[in-house]
């Protein structure tokens, strides 16, 4: 299964796949627009962990875009952040994000999103 993490953060890509590589993750790490794209629409990409605080376009935006492809509407994609978790979930709600993760991804947290949203 591949995962594509996004965010402009490189250390917290590094540990983001840290946590999904244990759980049997291939993982994918971008973090600007033109990786994202290429990354999401070149490979299967099962589900998408989307950092809400990036540069230029926010992660509830990119969301919202993706969710207009046919792809992006069978893909669950999760929105990941620091935020306050009112903050995070309303973000995660308005842009009809599969879910939402508070900072930092803990091997819990991401075992419970994986057995929500993939099968098997």
């Amino acid at each position: 299964m591949i995962v594509l993490v996004v965010d402009d953060d490189a250390f917290a890509i590094k540990l983001a796949k840290a946590v999904l590589e244990k759980e049997g993750a291939n993982v994918i790490g971008v973090s600007t627009w033109p990786e994202v794209n290429a990354a999401f629409f070149d490979h299967e990409v099962a589900l998408a962990f989307i950092d809400c605080q990036m540069p230029g376009l926010q992660g509830d935006q990119l969301v919202r875009i993706l969710k207009q492809s046919p792809r992006g509407k069978k893909t669950p994609l999760i929105l990941v952040s620091s935020l306050p978790e009112d903050d995070i979930r309303a973000r995660a709600e308005s842009s009809a994000a599969d879910g939402w993760l508070q900072k930092p991804l803990t091997t819990s947290k991401v075992r419970t999103i994986l057995r929500k949203h993939l099968p098997g």
